[in-house]
């Protein structure tokens, strides 16, 4: 599923209210969706409690899911010190 529409050379973010028109590598007025060029990244990799269409969380490069949840439980968490197996480097804050 895609979050943002193309405008001109730009990337409207559809993540939240703003609507922000990002171009690459701005980051929203949120501070938390960045546009990459190809997309828009979030930057927190955060999920919404235990709501089903954001369950896992994954690779934005390779698609493979880093945190497994069911719920609020934490079935896997395969997030290395640099980011992602593949060797994509994740934005954000990992605790």
């Amino acid at each position: 599923m895609e979050y943002f529409k193309e405008h001109k050379n730009k990337l409207i973010c559809t993540l939240c209210s703003h609507y922000c028109s990002l171009k690459k590598e701005q980051v929203g007025i949120c501070g938390i969706n960045k546009n990459t060029g190809k997309k828009i990244q979030c930057l927190v990799y955060g999920y919404i409690g235990n709501a089903q269409e954001h369950k896992h969380t994954f690779c934005t490069s390779c698609n493979k899911i880093l945190i497994q949840r069911q719920g609020f439980l934490t079935l896997k968490n395969e997030v290395t010190k640099d980011g992602c197996i593949c060797g994509e480097k994740l934005e954000g804050v990992f605790l």
